[in-house]
C-alpha cells in the first residue's frame, strides 16, 4: 500500500470519470479507481492544485472514453494536453475568491429556505 501526502489532487478513472478531488492535507490512500496528482517538487511554490481541480475539471470531463456510466478516464490523452499555468499569486487569488463566494452561498442558503417556506405558507 502506497501512502500520499497531500495537497493533492484525485482524478477519477472509472465511473465518474475525470472528476477530481482536491485534498488540501494529511495523508490518504488510494484504491488503482483514482490516479493520483501531486506537484513535483520544483513547481510546489509555482501551482496552486486547488485552483487546478477547479480551472481543468471541465477539461478532465471531456477527456473520457464516453458520457456513460462506464467511461473511463484517458490518462495518456490527458498527458499531451496544453495546460496554462498563472502567475501562482493569480492561482491563489482566485482561489480565495472562490472561497469567498462559496462562504456567502453557505451564509444565504438559510435565508433562501426560510423565504421558500414562509411564501409556501402565503394564502393568495
Amino acid at each position: 500500500m502506497k501512502i500520499f501526502e497531500s495537497p493533492a489532487i484525485l482524478v477519477a478513472r472509472n465511473g465518474y470519470a475525470g472528476t477530481m478531488t482536491y485534498i488540501p492535507a494529511g495523508k490518504f490512500t488510494t484504491n488503482d479507481h483514482a490516479y493520483v496528482l501531486i506537484a513535483k517538487s520544483n513547481w510546489k511554490n509555482k501551482i496552486n492544485l486547488e485552483w487546478f481541480s477547479n480551472e481543468y475539471q471541465e477539461l478532465f470531463f471531456k477527456i473520457v472514453t464516453s458520457r456513460s456510466d462506464n467511461a473511463t478516464f484517458n490518462k495518456e490523452y490527458a498527458e499531451r494536453q496544453t495546460i496554462q499555468i498563472p502567475e501562482i499569486g493569480y492561482q491563489n487569488a482566485t482561489v480565495g475568491k472562490r472561497k469567498q463566494t462559496d462562504d456567502m452561498k453557505e451564509r444565504l442558503q438559510p435565508i433562501e429556505n426560510a423565504i421558500d417556506d414562509l411564501l409556501g405558507h402565503v394564502i393568495v
